[in-house]
């Protein structure tokens, strides 16, 4: 069963839906990718690895500066988006 189908349970649960599954998927993304790099690394720079370790190594700044400002926007932008929805969906008290 799809759980994406099922019959809402308000009129706004179907953009919460879409919300929790647009952050859920950014995060898989940021771990997959995170996990990814973390294995590359640990196979690349095994102990039996063949590979040259004595030169230096070039910094990286940029490439760890930019992958830290994506995500952040991400989840800032997914963030703001809740806020709105959740502002905008809000009944004045009577």
């Amino acid at each position: 069963m799809n759980p994406f189908s099922l019959p809402s349970a308000s009129a706004h649960a179907v953009e919460i839906d879409r919300l929790m599954a647009a952050l859920l998927g950014v995060s898989i993304l940021v771990l997959a990718l995170g996990f990814g790099l973390l294995l590359l690394y640990v196979v690349r720079y095994r102990h039996s690895s063949p590979l040259d370790r004595s030169a230096v190594a070039q910094k990286t700044w940029r490439i760890e500066v930019g992958w830290t400002t994506a995500t952040l926007v991400l989840f800032f932008g997914l963030g703001a988006r809740t806020s709105t929805y959740a502002c905008s969906r809000r009944q004045p008290t009577r």
